[in-house]
């Protein structure tokens, strides 16, 4: 079987979704959002310590398997 990739480090790309691997580096350092990727069942949606709402993204990757992305936005300092 093949095996899902997730990473970071590469603002420059964004959100780069693609069938075996996914790129989540949302550029938070240049104000943009941090993303995480959320596995298994969270259908929590909320508001962040700076009263912003949550993005909640299902995402499919592989064959079958799903997961959803969270993102927030991100302040500079």
């Amino acid at each position: 079987h093949p095996t899902a990739v997730f990473y970071g480090h590469s603002a420059s790309r964004g959100l780069d979704v693609k069938r075996w691997s996914t790129g989540i580096d949302t550029g938070c350092i240049y104000g943009r959002r941090l993303t995480a990727l959320v596995i298994g069942d969270s259908r929590h949606k909320g508001i962040d310590e700076a009263g912003d709402e949550e993005e909640l993204e299902e995402l499919r990757f592989g064959d079958s398997y799903k997961a959803r992305l969270a993102s927030v936005k991100c302040h500079k300092p």
